[in-house]
């Protein structure tokens, strides 16, 4: 499990969510071949969705903070909604339905939870995509500019149908490409396995009308399906890295890494294997190494723009290990400016740092980094109520408890909070009230959160959530031996 999604069920734990869709109302489908029914009668293209909501943190956010609000709902009126629940292990799914849902999620090679195709109505995808981190609005506004990707598409082929020869290959290499820049390869397992599964006729036609690659486009396409066999080479490496590390530990695996490395004959492979290192590296815990290796790995600019921020995150991570807490937050602040512009990910970088420093105990300094990243969050959605949970948390760590108190109660002003947020927010002003001696003011907000957590036990929704938050109303109280 990555660490992203891993923090993600974290917060699953604590903070939120309702996982259902009052927005979506009915219109979710569970079966795919239903929808491309639906999308071919009603001439709308599919809005798949690949998610657990029963165990996946970043699903469970994509449901609150986008899928069940209205503005999603009006965004995806050109969709047919379909949501594809799986478990977290395969074993799990259900008896009757494990062929299909994974003869379902085969061909899209989805690895990530969630995963967001979007497809034809034949199925053929033309973008990729998943919780980034937007609201409702702006997601709905970015479902917008990718259904232009399928126009592009569209445009590109039928030009390429009145071509001939070369000028036939580029319109061809025109809509494949713009259908390539609509995904994200971080989401899906193989390269190319998109484009070389669902648009193989154009890519075939492609290299048989530039034989001589006098336009760049045999070698390019040729190029992209070599990467897609070498997928295949690179997920038996990583099963035999898997066993050395179970029997020998890191530097097992390590060793068989390096043999690798020595016989890499791609650019690409060697990228792919130089992270595997990095990654073995701080699961064996030997982070002066890690350090050294991402650090080498910087230098090399033949990684994108995005590739290099990624390797320098890692280098934050092993300095935050090795206690060089000054020089982390030095590489954090180079990497928020960065991105700016970017709110998403300047946001999930201040989350880093923020939590690298109140794990150093420099609370002053995380505080300052959660406060800045408000800038970067939308009031109401699942990182907005993080950011202020956290505020409030280090304000009353450093016994600023007015202002903590402050945190909270602008937080329950926001309309949009559902039940069981607001229900979690009261709890965590409760125990702030008792832990300061406001007792009587402690249990008026226990008692605000169990009118909003009743009803929802009731419907037995949440449950992990709801007796989370129990505990935190026991806490609040001071009644430690009641186990509702």
């Amino acid at each position: 499990m990555s660490r992203a999604i891993l923090r993600g069920a974290v917060l699953f734990g604590f903070l939120l969510l309702h996982a259902g869709g009052a927005a979506a109302g009915d219109k979710w489908l569970s079966d795919l071949d239903e929808a491309e029914r639906l999308a071919a009668r009603d001439g709308k293209d599919m809005f798949i969705l690949f998610t657990g909501t029963a165990w996946c943190g970043p699903c469970v956010q994509f449901e609150r903070n986008v899928l069940s609000r209205p503005e999603f709902a009006l965004g995806a009126e050109p969709f047919i909604l379909v949501k594809l629940e799986f478990p977290q292990s395969i074993d799990d799914l259900p008896a009757g339905r494990r062929d299909e849902f994974l003869a379902w999620r085969e061909p899209y090679g989805v690895r990530v939870f969630p995963t967001v195709i979007l497809a034809d109505a034949t199925g053929r995808p033309y973008a990729v995509t998943g919780n980034i981190g937007l609201g409702a609005e702006a997601y709905a506004r970015r479902l917008g500019k990718l259904r232009e990707t399928r126009d592009r598409r569209d445009a590109s082929l039928a030009k390429a149908a009145e071509a001939r020869g070369v000028e036939k290959a580029r319109r061809l290499d025109e809509a494949l490409s713009a259908v390539d820049g609509a995904f994200d390869r971080s989401l899906t397992e193989k390269q190319g396995d998109m484009l070389a599964r669902f648009y193989r006729g154009q890519i075939d036609q492609i290299m048989d009308l530039d034989p001589e690659n006098a336009a760049g486009l045999r070698e390019k396409y040729r190029a992209l399906l070599n990467a897609d066999a070498e997928q295949d080479r690179v997920e038996e490496m990583h099963a035999r890295f898997a066993k050395a590390m179970e029997e020998g530990g890191a530097r097992a695996a390590l060793k068989l890494i390096d043999q690798e490395l020595e016989r890499a004959e791609t650019a690409e492979l060697r990228k792919r294997l130089q992270w595997t290192r990095l990654v073995h590296l701080e699961w064996g815990d030997l982070n002066d190494e890690a350090l050294a290796h991402a650090t080498e790995l910087a230098k090399d600019e033949s990684y994108s723009a995005e590739e290099n921020r990624r390797i320098r995150a890692r280098v934050a991570y092993n300095l935050r290990q090795l206690g060089r807490i000054d020089e982390m937050v030095v590489v954090y602040d180079r990497l928020i400016a960065e991105v700016v512009e970017d709110h998403a990910t300047a946001w999930s970088f201040l989350q880093d740092k923020a939590d690298a420093l109140t794990y150093a105990g420099r609370l002053v300094e995380a505080l300052e980094a959660w406060e800045t990243s408000r800038r970067f969050v939308e009031e109401g959605s699942d990182n907005w109520v993080e950011t202020e949970v956290f505020r409030a948390r280090l304000l009353g760590r450093l016994d600023r408890h007015a202002e903590a108190v402050a945190v909270h109660d602008a937080a329950l002003k926001v309309e949009s909070l559902t039940p069981l947020t607001r229900a979690n927010l009261l709890a965590e002003k409760a125990m702030l009230l008792n832990k300061v001696g406001r007792r009587e003011e402690a249990l008026a907000s226990a008692k605000e959160s169990e009118g909003f957590l009743k009803p929802i036990e009731a419907d037995g929704d949440n449950e992990s959530v709801t007796k989370f938050i129990r505990q935190k109303l026991r806490g609040a109280r001071g009644d430690q031996t009641s186990r509702k």
